[in-house]
Formats: C-alpha cells, sequence, structure tokens
C-alpha cells in the first residue's frame, strides 16, 4: 500500500504543478499530457519548464548553448533526479497497481504466494525518504516553471534537503527510529 501511495504521490505533485496558473499555459499542459508514462510526463514538464524559464524557443535544443553552461548542468541533474530517483517510485507503483504478480507455491501452503515481479519491501524510513525525494522534485519544477529569481534562490538549499532525503534510502536508521518510537510511547506512559 505504501508504494501505492508514493506513486500517487508523485502524480499528484505533477497534476498539482500543472494545474497552477501562474505555471504552464493549457498548450504545454496538453503537451505533458500526452507523453506516455508518468515519468515521460515529468521529463517533458522539464524540458517546458526550462524553455519557459530561459526562453528557449520549441525548435531549438535544451543545452548549454541555449541556456548557458551552469544552468544546463542544473538541467542535467534535475534530469538524473527524474530518471534515478522518481522512476524506480513509478515503476514500483505501476508494478503493485497492475497486479504484476504470480502465484506460487510457498511451503506447500496454497493460500500464500509470493509476487515474482513485485518492488521489495520497504521500511518506514525508506519509504519516508522517498516521499521527501518526491517533494523536493516537484518543489525544484514547481520553482522552475512560476519564478526564475525562487528557482536560483532556492536551488541549493533544495538540493541540500534531496541530499538528506536520499541519506535515509538505505533504511539504516530504522532501528533507531524504532527505539525512539518505543521511548517516546513508554515517556507517554509515565505521564
Amino acid at each position: 500500500m505504501h508504494i501505492l501511495v508514493l506513486g500517487m504521490l508523485a502524480e499528484a505533485r505533477l497534476r498539482q504543478v500543472l494545474a497552477d496558473p501562474n505555471g504552464f499555459n493549457d498548450r504545454e499542459r496538453d503537451l505533458v499530457g500526452r507523453a506516455k508514462s508518468q515519468v515521460d510526463r515529468w521529463l517533458e514538464a522539464l524540458d517546458f519548464a526550462f524553455r519557459r524559464h530561459y526562453s528557449v524557443l520549441m525548435h531549438l535544443a535544451v543545452d548549454s548553448a541555449s541556456v548557458g553552461v551552469a544552468p544546463f548542468a542544473r538541467f542535467e541533474e534535475i534530469r538524473k533526479l527524474l530518471d534515478g530517483d522518481l522512476r524506480p517510485v513509478i515503476e514500483d507503483r505501476n508494478k503493485a497497481a497492475h497486479g504484476q504478480w504470480v502465484w506460487r507455491l510457498k511451503s506447500g501452503k496454497e493460500n500464500q504466494f509470493l509476487p515474482s515481479r513485485a518492488p521489495e519491501v520497504l521500511n518506514y524510513c525508506e519509504i519516508e525518504s522517498r516521499r521527501k525525494i518526491i517533494v523536493v522534485i516537484g518543489d525544484l519544477v514547481h520553482l522552475l516553471v512560476v519564478s526564475r529569481p525562487g528557482f536560483d534562490r532556492h536551488y541549493t538549499t533544495l538540493m541540500e534537503r534531496l541530499d538528506e532525503a536520499r541519506s535515509g534510502l538505505t533504511g539504516a536508521d530504522y532501528p533507531r527510529f524504532v527505539a525512539q518510537l518505543r521511548a517516546s510511547r513508554r515517556a507517554a506512559g509515565r505521564s
């Protein structure tokens, strides 16, 4: 369920970015909506946002010649985020939502099954890290389309938040999280 919710969050965040009246126009929204997959929609939104932000015409490529070296490096970095951090969330959601499951017998019990290509089970800290990454990516694309000064001003801060969120992707801090929950519950019981 958590994987489904993460995927829905990614989809909802993109819709939120697209629906902002200060952002994309109707034509851009329509073109983004025509993209084949959810990840492709994000990539199209990023492309249109950079074009709008840096006044790049549709017949020109978004590259270092059209936007400059530093902005193009940011463009490439955000594309890598979409491909590396967002794609797995969306693909995991699709696997879970579209029933890519195969029945297998487990220890002779016919009422139990395991997914053959289902996403891995994540702990709470891994899920929360993915959620934070989705929020930051959404904020980056949203700021890019609605406010050039805001994007330039907040880019470094957002990338720092992203790095912080990425540190939790391994789920290694889960035992510490559980210990904190137990300690807070004990403390609440004493009050």
